[in-house]
């Protein structure tokens, strides 16, 4: 069986290794994007069962990406929320920075098991 695809959007290097790493040791395969561009050629590439999407990225806005990967399997993370929009947007999933990893790793673990839709 293959290992559960995470792909982790987030253009601050130090947080987006860190998170890479820890979900390594979870039993993920980590895919890294620093901005919408390379989010979505990996997009392109391979389907993933969950994604954590930053909001404030150097291309744009991480919530760009909810229709592509679906707001079932995304994961908006922030330090700045904001209800409205995300109720707007269709966000299913979110949390504030910094991050609770115990709370964060239950969360991903439930999105990425949850089955693919075809």
């Amino acid at each position: 069986m293959s290992l559960p695809r995470l792909l982790i959007v987030e253009d601050e290097n130090l947080l987006r290794r860190s998170l890479a790493r820890f979900f390594l040791r979870q039993g993920f395969e980590v895919v890294e994007a620093t901005c919408l561009a390379e989010a979505e050629q990996q997009l392109d590439q391979a389907p993933y069962q969950a994604a954590l999407l930053d909001v404030g990225l150097p291309d744009g806005s991480g919530l760009r990406l909810l229709d592509r990967l679906g707001p079932e399997r995304s994961i908006v993370i922030t330090a700045r929320p904001d209800p409205q929009s995300f109720e707007e947007g269709g966000v299913q999933h979110h949390l504030r920075k910094p991050l609770d990893l115990t709370h964060l790793a239950e969360l991903v673990t439930n999105v990425a098991s949850q089955p693919m839709l075809a």
